[in-house]
């Protein structure tokens, strides 16, 4: 059966691992039909997934004195772990490696574990040093239901019926060839997975097409706190300064559950051994699992400024420094071996921005019936009135981004390259230029002041992770307003409105992090050039 999805890198008429490089040694691969890896799945009965959450909460306001006001709460979190009405759902357990099945060797929420008590106090203040100065702060613990937002996991082992023929090695085909399809021998039963795993094995090997999970599954919890000083200062003008800071835990990764060990290095670049046959669990092909063990930091000096609409004017700014940490931003990110060593993935978040800069306003312009000149002029009001300027400027630093490499090393999920020079760990050109249509933005791997080098097939990079950063923004979008008072009730509005007012070329982040790939440090794409929009509002 020809149906279903082939690979095909270039190992075979590339003579190994070199041709992977080369889209015309995978071209050539698929003429000679030689197939590296195939997979065909088979559709899974529908399932009724079900789980439940439970919240309570308490909270109240005191007013202590004239000056003191206390806000205390106290919430209770429970979430049940989710079970399948018709028990069509299993797990792999990636401590022993046994396919768990609801109902028949496990409990109806597969032996996970239900967190039910999740308390999250909270607690507040405002102190008033007079008329114009007020003390805040504030601590308070929040937890997140997951579950009930698990709507793409619903493929289980077993029940989904794929058929995966794995790698047969470097530089080595399937022995299949494309025009013969795969030799498929018959489809599950699916009433039964055990069926289906007895059929398994390391040629053959039960396809885990969704996310598995750790037993345990603690909800995720975030601790939040604050301390500000806000200050009442003439033009109607209001200034607050805080610091804000945040402390995250048991928040969900995903690791790579089924890839070789990292001492399996030697086993698979040198003796060439198959990754399958080096898997923990050689039955299954390579599957993920969600561990709730990941935990990041958030400090920041918050910096605020509003001046209150009046005479025809506002004007609002805020400023934020900060910093911030994790082990791992969302569901995945680029680990290279995290299920044995999370700890060295503590870096810099792939969200944090050291300073950002944000300043809008709105202005009345002065002229016409109502403002501060013209007013009694019907025929300067006619053309000059009714005017109304806004504008929004906003100015960041670029996101983190982590240099790579080629996996020379097959057993590493990402592998990244080695530091040769540690005074430029973000490998950023010193003066980017440009290199015909594109902007060089990390520093070429022929320069001889290019700080890194290739990490080999039995080791992994000691470049850490989200050490170099992507080119800030600046943007001003601007826009002009001219109400037309038609009579009481109608009301006429034109507007013209300008996005990237200054065409400022705000730079994309490179095509390519990783130094072995041509384009790597090129920046070729840039964020939307000036865009302009004239409209009418008809308010009635």
């Amino acid at each position: 059966q020809v149906a279903g999805s082939y690979s095909f890198n270039g190992e075979i008429t590339g003579l190994g691992a070199a041709g992977r490089t080369n889209p015309l040694n995978s071209l050539g691969d698929f003429l000679l039909g030689a197939i590296k890896t195939s997979n065909i799945p088979v559709t899974q009965i529908p399932v009724n997934r079900a789980n439940y959450n439970l919240g309570l909460f308490l909270n109240d306001t005191f007013k202590v004195s004239r000056s003191l006001t206390l806000n205390l709460g106290l919430r209770y979190e429970s979430e049940t772990r989710q079970i399948i009405k018709n028990n069509v759902y299993s797990r792999v357990d990636i401590r022993t490696g046994a396919l768990l099945v609801a109902g028949r060797n496990a409990t109806r929420n597969l032996n996970i574990e239900n967190d039910r008590f999740n308390w999250s106090p909270r607690i507040g203040f405002a102190y008033s040093l007079g008329d114009n100065t007020v003390i805040r702060s504030g601590l308070a613990v929040f937890h997140s239901n997951f579950w009930m937002d698990n709507g793409e996991m619903v493929s289980y082992p077993g029940f989904t019926g794929s058929r995966s023929f794995v790698d047969a090695g470097v530089g080595l085909a399937l022995p299949f060839r494309f025009n013969q399809g795969m030799p498929l021998d018959g489809l599950q039963t699916l009433t039964d997975p055990f069926v289906e795993l007895a059929q398994s094995s390391a040629n053959r090997p039960l396809t885990v097409a969704a996310v598995s999970y750790a037993d345990s599954a603690n909800l995720p919890r975030i601790t939040q706190w604050n301390f500000g000083i806000q200050r009442n200062l003439p033009l109607q003008t209001v200034v607050e300064v805080a610091y804000v800071a945040s402390r995250n835990s048991n928040q969900p990764r995903t690791i790579a559950a089924n890839s070789p060990r990292f001492d399996s290095s030697e086993a698979v670049n040198i003796r060439r051994v198959r990754l399958q046959d080096v898997r923990p669990f050689p039955v299954y092909t390579a599957f993920s699992a969600v561990q709730y063990d990941s935990s990041g930091d958030y400090h920041s000096l918050q910096i605020n400024a509003t001046r209150r609409f009046s005479a025809g004017f506002s004007l609002d700014g805020s400023f934020t420094f900060s910093k911030s940490t994790d082990t791992a931003s969302g569901f995945s990110d680029s680990f290279q071996i995290p299920w044995q060593f999370p700890g060295i993935e503590h870096a810099l978040s792939s969200l944090d921005r050291p300073r950002s800069l944000t300043i809008g306003w709105v202005w009345e312009l002065p002229f016409g019936k109502g403002r501060r000149y013209l007013n009694g002029n019907r025929f300067a009001s006619a053309i000059l009135g009714g005017f109304q300027l806004n504008g929004i400027f906003s100015a960041a630093d670029g996101l983190p981004l982590t240099i790579t490499q080629q996996n020379a090393n097959l057993v590493l999920q990402t592998q990244r390259p080695n530091v040769r020079n540690s005074a430029n760990l973000s490998g950023k050109a010193a003066e980017p230029r440009f290199e015909g249509p594109a902007r060089r933005w990390l520093i070429a791997t022929t320069d001889p002041s290019f700080p890194f080098e290739p990490s080999g097939n039995l080791g992994l990079g000691n470049l850490g992770r989200n050490t170099s950063r992507e080119p800030g923004f600046v943007n001003f979008n601007l826009s002009a307003f001219r109400n037309f008072n038609i009579n009481d009730r109608i009301r006429l509005q034109f507007r013209a409105e300008a996005y990237n007012a200054l065409n400022h070329v705000n730079f994309l982040e490179p095509s390519s992090a990783s130094i072995s790939a041509a384009n790597y440090g090129l920046i070729t794409n840039a964020a939307p050039a000036r865009q302009v929009q004239l409209g009418l509002r008809l308010s009635f």
